[in-house]
């Protein structure tokens, strides 16, 4: 941030913001011009970075940052499998959530619309999944490269016209890719608040994203239509099946889970 503030205005503080990240041990940055470190990023793409207290050496520091692994080189989503993989809520729908990393926001918006929520944890085998005799199956938001999680992604190949499917952020990518699309990693990401036009009705939406990572469009099968891309560059934000109960969001589509 550009600049912390250690003053407590509001009645229901507890203490100061310095005061709350020393105490959970959250590592923060201030006095940085943010704007300037948003366009040098914007310009020349994600870089890895070291964030450093004390006296270093920065020729040190920078080969710290060379040395630490691209995103591409993480398992991310095996990371985080599912803590809350038997978490059930009542409803009349039966919808299983593959666990990616999922929002709560999700879960409350399937919640919300009368769904009985089945929460899954990421290697959750095809079988399994139809063994619950699903409704619907919706694959969550998460971090990291789609291409890593290839024992996943055959998974969800299995499940393409046994079930209807729906995929968010990370889940979209994934069910790209099990439809035989390619992805690749974009030079700074999508991040915040994004203009995307919906291609079927003509009209565009401010959209909240955080990923690293897009469907190559031109490797989607002809049966695949594009719904939904990107105002800024054009990348494909959401895809749905002619024949089949297939469709995806790359952003957030709380709203959209229907």
């Amino acid at each position: 941030m550009r600049e912390m503030s250690s003053r407590v205005s509001n009645w229901r503080a507890t203490g100061s913001l310095p005061e709350f990240l020393q105490h959970h041990q959250i590592v923060a940055l201030s006095e940085v011009d943010t704007r300037s470190l948003t366009r040098h990023l914007c310009t020349y793409g994600t870089k890895r970075g070291v964030i450093a207290a004390g006296d270093w050496n920065t020729e040190e520091l920078i080969q710290k940052a060379k040395d630490s692994p691209r995103i591409e080189e993480l398992d991310l989503v095996p990371q985080r499998v599912s803590q809350r993989a038997d978490d059930h809520v009542a409803g009349s729908q039966n919808i299983v959530v593959y666990d990616f990393g999922v929002k709560r926001s999700i879960l409350r918006s399937l919640a919300s619309q009368g769904a009985r929520i089945i929460l899954v944890s990421a290697n959750t085998s095809a079988e399994d999944v139809l063994s619950m005799h699903p409704d619907r199956v919706v694959l969550s938001n998460g971090p990291g490269d789609p291409a890593r999680l290839g024992d996943i992604t055959a998974e969800i190949a299995k499940l393409i016209g046994k079930v209807s499917l729906f995929g968010i952020a990370l889940g979209h990518q994934i069910l790209g890719r099990a439809l035989g699309a390619s992805t690749y990693k974009l030079p700074f990401g999508h991040r915040g608040t994004q203009p995307v036009l919906d291609k079927r009705t003509g009209k565009s939406e401010m959209t909240a994203q955080n990923h690293s990572f897009c469907i190559v469009p031109e490797t989607l099968p002809p049966e695949v239509e594009v719904t939904h891309i990107n105002l800024h560059d054009g990348s494909v934000e959401g895809f749905r099946h002619r024949d089949l109960p297939v469709s995806s969001a790359q952003f957030l589509p709380e709203h959209l889970v229907k």
